[in-house]
């Protein structure tokens, strides 16, 4: 074989191969196939907004999963973000969360909300913002769980979330000492048995706060149905 014959060749075992990982990149971005984690959207504040909604929500999976990371302009006990879906703001959820917090004297002190009864809501962590500082920040992820209401379900599923976070208040002016600092969990239910996930709002403390310029809220879709 000629050199020339050679070297075609490799070319050509190199375009091949070429070719192979472009198809398995293009089987992963394919809408409907198996993934394991798709980004369905971003949203970062530019100035203030008393609330986020995420619609028109792709029904391609079976799981979703919020991350937010936002701060709120200074509210006299913070802001406790709140979870609704499908503009649904009547009394159809049920929510429970439970918060551990240390205030600047190393003071430890827990608290419950929720629990008994129905909500309008389900409450999620706070944005803190209880001190004057701008820099009041909290992360927050929520997982929900078969928000389109799988094939074979029983007709009595109610879809469930969960979710953690982590939220802080810095002394004005000094970053290194914290007002406060608080570790929170909770999880509610969408008492609706009916209709499919297809928007969610998050707001600050139910319209009274606002989210700071660069909060920043990320939807993932888990686990293509």
């Amino acid at each position: 074989m000629l050199p020339a014959d050679r070297a075609l060749q490799e070319m050509a075992g190199k375009l091949r191969d070429a070719q192979r990982r472009i198809e398995r990149l293009e089987t992963l971005e394919a809408p409907g196939l198996t993934a394991g984690a798709v980004c369905l959207g971003t949203t970062i504040v530019a100035g203030s907004e008393t609330e986020i909604t995420f619609s028109s929500i792709s029904q391609d999976f079976s799981h979703l999963w919020l991350l937010v990371h936002a701060g709120a302009v200074p509210v006299a006990i913070g802001a406790a973000m709140l979870l609704t879906f499908n503009g649904d703001s009547g009394s159809n959820y049920r929510s429970y969360n439970r918060s551990h917090i240390r205030d600047s004297g190393g003071t430890d002190s827990d608290f419950i909300v929720g629990g008994v009864g129905i909500a309008s809501a389900i409450r999620l962590g706070h944005t803190a913002g209880n001190t004057d500082d701008d820099n009041n920040f909290g992360a927050c992820e929520v997982l929900i769980f078969n928000y389109t209401l799988s094939p074979g379900q029983l007709t009595a599923t109610k879809r469930s979330a969960v979710w953690k976070s982590w939220d802080y208040s810095p002394i004005t002016g000094t970053e290194g000492e914290l007002g406060f600092t608080a570790l929170r969990h909770g999880g509610g239910q969408w008492l609706n048995t009916v209709d499919p996930i297809t928007s969610l709002t998050v707001s600050a403390g139910g319209g009274f706060a606002e989210f700071t310029d660069d909060s920043v809220f990320t939807l993932i879709g888990l686990c293509a149905a």
